[in-house]
C-alpha cells in the first residue's frame, strides 16, 4: 500500500519535495534509504503482482504506480546529477 500512497502523493508534489517531507519525519535516516526501497521495486514486483490490490479511491493499477513512481525517481536523479555538473563546471571556471 505504500508505493500507492507514494504515487498518490506524487500527484501534488516533486520526488524532491517527498524526499524533503521524509528527512523532516526521519533526520536520522539518509536519502540512500530510500533509493534502496525505490530500486527494490523490480525484486519485490512478483510478490505485489500477486497480492490483492489495494482498494483505492482512483483505479491505479501496480503497473501505472511502478511507472509513475520510476518517472518520478528518474526525474529527480535528472535534475541532481544536472545540478551537479553544473556546479563541477562552475567550480573549474573559478
Amino acid at each position: 500500500k505504500d508505493y500507492y500512497d507514494i504515487a498518490e502523493f506524487l500527484n501534488s508534489y516533486s520526488f524532491k519535495k517527498l524526499l524533503e517531507f521524509y528527512h523532516e519525519k526521519y533526520p536520522e535516516n539518509s536519502t540512500r534509504n530510500v533509493i534502496d526501497i525505490i530500486r527494490d521495486i523490480p525484486l519485490r514486483n512478483f510478490e505485489l503482482e500477486k497480492s490483492l490490490p489495494p482498494i483505492t479511491f482512483r483505479n491505479i493499477t501496480w503497473n501505472e504506480v511502478k511507472q509513475k513512481i520510476f518517472d518520478a525517481f528518474d526525474l529527480f536523479r535528472n535534475e541532481e546529477l544536472t545540478k551537479k555538473i553544473e556546479e563541477m563546471n562552475k567550480r573549474k571556471k573559478k
